[in-house]
């Protein structure tokens, strides 16, 4: 090789080199070791690490790598040179990386001790990863299993932990993802055993890059993103937990589930997420999305505008501004706010005026635009123009297309041109996010409105009843309003009139249900407004009580000095009198009868002054005694005051002790519900356990006859398992959603049909039952529609089944069109019908069987039907 040798003849410039090894020593690795073995394998270790490490290397570089690390190992072997066999051995396990080439390690597999037996396995594992070979999955299990197995023999637990990852990494890639997550629960557990919560924290993480998003199977992407919160939680990685509170937000999300969507979500925004977090715009959109469900609509509009505020601060991708543009649009929208929606819309197509509008986003905008101020007319005419001059390459850009010119089609009054394009939407050529669900909901919603505008209501049915299929628990409750309202019309005009009013109802219920917790809200928001006013406006009052009161008694007072003051006054005035005229009487030497007279007189006058000094001592003790009752009027306002005081404080603690009681209570009720569910859980994984096991029985099993039994028991077994899967998804953990449940086990069932080519025609009423009664009714249908796929039919053929409530009983019937009971049937067909009479017989019920065009089976018996909520 042309790179090796150049690398060999380089090496010469080394004066001691070049005295005591020839190239082709180098290059052939011959025993020949002279003063400088060690050298001599420093420097061969040497050339192949630069041949290894050379920016731009090539294959050739790579061989030239091998060839000098093989040799040097043989060389450091021969001399006894052990930190060069280390070195050696490093190198040439970087070399079998970089080259994705395990036949080089595995050649030193028969010479390798037990130790290095479990790197070479290790290194060889990590080489076929790399190459991600479906092909190579059970070499790579058998590495696995053998660095597991040497690792075991030598001692080393933590490389004995570390081959469970090649071993679920091994099984993910031959396709068995159960396999492989029992092994990532071995990985897990060792470190939680060891208390190591970083590397459990990885562990999971790992795993959870592993599941695809269908997923549900324990451990499911929600109980991992659990794992993950409560460890992040733990070490207080606060970034990496709102990332993940994001994840398990929109995981929650994608099922539908919006309480716990929100919670999560409004968790990692309000405690852990750092002003300028990238993901910070997708949560507060979330948060946007949680509650345009819940048609919370200043929430919705809050964190919508919240999100493009962010985004514009933090994010430079004008993409990402125009798509959450359209976020606010569409919120606006939905609450009816259609001038503020087109300003958010005007928004992205004024962003660049000199766009010329090859990008589908901005012209799908524009034609809103268009359509607002010119007409349908005027925006169809432009996206043809559009299409015609920029054709659409990517699906769902053209999905988004036909629906929004089947919508001005519609506008226009063009129904054939509307349905045309809202048949190109449903159902959707390529698989959807669950952002499409409004648009899929729209679509059959439109053609539906087509249908009943032609009196094809068989037609519009149909299309309605399509809208079951999608996800309830992402439809906005203005979407469920809808409905409803489009059934109650359908009813009426078909004149089912019962129908229509119990759709009358629901529209009621949840336009009611959506304006009251809009109206709630506010109402709230008002008490707690008006009871702090109120609250102000008492301490203001008492505020001004008080002030009167001091200046009432500021003011008698004084008035009673001026009293006093003045009637003293008045006795000096009368007493200067009383002396003067006395005086005057001496001077003028009157007579003693005029003196007496006089004196009189004055007496008489003095005896006046002193009647009124009497009055006005009366005068001041009564204002004295007014001021002693003001006083005491004022004590006793301040010991009422304080009182009331004394009885809030208690009246509070009182409140928060039974709030503390109340949140106890929910609490304790909480945890009962989420440990009935997990008992569900458990049960149905422990049923999944013995179908997986009788699965594999039948694998053993040569007699048709024995694997028939197996499968029919293995259906037995998927409906029981099914009944507790229900029951731990389900709200209520008591009951089971009969509807659901009879879809999802007649889609099981399906699965033995393809060839016979079984359509299944259904009508179950919306009830749910308790489980004593949903397991039997189960069961039946098992073995109803499994007789039926046995011996009913030569060819293609039709299930029907019904379940509908007539005189407080429930009746279950399920019939087919094919051959009809045969006086003797098979064993088989005899042990079916026996377990469906006991079945029938613990619930009460009656069990008819008879040939009308085919077999019918009718179940009567009594229950206490509930109207599923939300069906």
């Amino acid at each position: 090789m042309k790179l090796f040798l150049l690398c060999l003849l380089g090496s010469c410039y080394l004066p001691l080199f070049a005295q005591s090894v020839s190239r082709d020593q180098l290059m052939k690795g011959k025993a020949w070791y002279g003063p400088t073995d060690t050298l001599l394998v420093k420097e061969m270790l040497k050339l192949a690490e630069r041949c290894l490490r050379k920016p731009g290397e090539r294959v050739a570089d790579l061989d030239s790598a091998t060839v000098l690390v093989g040799n040097a190992m043989k060389a450091a072997k021969v001399i006894g040179y052990p930190s060069g066999l280390l070195a050696a051995r490093d190198l040439e396990l970087d070399v079998a990386g970089e080259a994705r080439n395990p036949n080089i390690l595995i050649a030193r597999w028969n010479e390798a001790d037990l130790v290095y037996r479990c790197y070479l396995a290790k290194n060889i594992c990590w080489i076929y990863l790399g190459i991600g070979d479906r092909r190579n999955a059970d070499t790579l299990l058998f590495y696995a299993k053998q660095m597991q197995e040497f690792a075991r023999k030598a001692g080393l637990p933590d490389v004995v932990n570390e081959a469970e990852y090649f071993l679920a990494r091994g099984q993910l890639l031959a396709g068995e993802l159960g396999k492989a997550k029992e092994h990532v629960l071995h990985l897990a557990n060792y470190h939680r055993t060891r208390n190591d919560p970083g590397n459990e924290l990885f562990t999971w993480i790992t795993m959870a890059g592993f599941l695809p998003p269908e997923d549900t199977v324990y451990p499911s992407r929600i109980y991992i993103s659990e794992q993950i919160v409560k460890l992040a939680r733990r070490l207080g990685r606060k970034e990496e937990l709102s990332g993940w509170l994001y994840l398990q937000g929109k995981e929650w999300m994608r099922r539908g589930r919006v309480e716990e969507a929100h919670s999560v979500l409004r968790e990692a925004n309000d405690k852990f997420v750092p002003s300028g977090w990238a993901r910070r715009p997708q949560v507060l959109d979330l948060l946007s999305k949680v509650h345009l469900i819940k048609a919370n609509a200043d929430s919705a509009l809050y964190y919508a505008t919240a999100a493009l505020d962010t985004s514009l601060v933090i994010d430079k991708d004008r993409t990402v501004h125009n798509y959450l543009r359209g976020r606010l649009a569409d919120v606006h929208m939905a609450f009816g706010r259609g001038q503020s929606a087109y300003d958010a819309i005007a928004a992205i197509t004024g962003n660049n005026p000199d766009y010329k509008g090859n990008d589908w986003f901005y012209i799908l905008a524009q034609s809103l635009l268009v359509r607002k101020s010119k007409g349908p007319a005027a925006a169809i005419d432009y996206l043809t123009g559009k299409l015609a001059a920029s054709p659409i390459t990517d699906p769902v850009a053209k999905l988004q297309y036909d629906f929004a010119i089947a919508k001005f089609y519609l506008s226009n009054n063009n129904p054939e041109m509307a349905r045309r394009h809202y048949l190109m939407v449903v159902p959707p050529p390529v698989p959807l996010g669950d952002d499409y669900i409004n648009l899929l909901l729209d679509a059959y919603t439109g053609l539906a409105i087509i249908s009943m505008r032609e009196r094809k209501w068989e037609e519009a049915q149909g299309y309605l009843a399509r809208t079951d299929s999608l996800p309830q628990g992402k439809i906005p409750i203005n979407g469920r309003i809808t409905l409803a309202r489009m059934y109650f019309q359908l009813d009426t005009a078909r004149g089912n009139y019962y129908a229509a009013l119990q759709h009358h109802i629901r529209y009621k219920r949840l336009s009611d249900s959506a304006y009251d917790l809009e109206k709630g809200r506010q109402a709230e928001e008002l008490n707690i407004q008006y009871a702090t006013e109120r609250q102000k406006r008492m301490l203001a009052e008492r505020g001004r009580e008080i002030a009167w009161l001091n200046d009432r008694a500021l003011l008698r007072e004084a008035l009673f000095e001026k009293t006093q003051l003045a009637a003293k006054q008045q006795i000096d005035i009368q007493q200067q009198s009383i002396e003067a005229a006395i005086s005057r009487a001496k001077q003028q030497g009157d007579s003693l009868k005029h003196t007496r007279d006089t004196y009189g007189l004055l007496n008489k006058e003095w005896l006046l002054q002193k009647k009124l000094l009497a009055q006005t001592q009366h005068t001041r003790d009564l204002v004295v005694v007014g001021g002693v009752l003001l006083t005491l009027l004022l004590a006793l306002s301040y010991n009422r005051y304080r009182l009331k005081r004394r009885i809030n404080r208690q009246l509070e603690h009182q409140r928060d002790v039974i709030a503390q009681k109340n949140r106890s209570l929910e609490k304790l009720v909480h945890e009962k519900d989420w440990l009935l569910k997990e008992v569900h859980h458990r049960v149905k994984n422990n049923l999944q356990v013995v179908m997986s096991l009788l699965n594999t029985q039948s694998f053993y099993l040569q007699d048709d006859a024995a694997i028939s039994a197996i499968r029919d028991s293995q259906r037995r077994v998927n409906a029981i398992s099914l009944i507790h899967q229900k029951l731990y998804q389900s709200e209520n953990a008591g009951v089971v959603d009969m509807r659901a449940y009879i879809q999802e086990l007649v889609a099981y069932l399906r699965e033995y049909s393809e060839e016979q080519q079984v359509h299944f025609v259904m009508d179950v009423a919306p009830v749910v039952l308790n489980i004593s009664q949903a397991l039997p009714i189960g069961l039946i249908l098992n073995e109803a529609v499994t007789n039926a796929f046995k011996y009913a039919f030569n060819g293609p053929g039709v299930i029907t089944i019904t379940l509908v409530e007539e005189d407080e009983h429930l009746v279950l019937t399920i019939a087919d069109n094919g051959k009809g009971f045969e006086e003797k049937g098979s064993e088989e067909s005899t042990l079916g019908m026996s377990l469906m009479t006991g079945l029938v017989n613990d619930i009460d019920g009656t069990l008819q069987m008879e040939n009308k065009g085919g077999a019918v089976i009718t179940v009567r018996f009594p229950a206490d039907v509930v109207v599923a909520p939300g069906i």
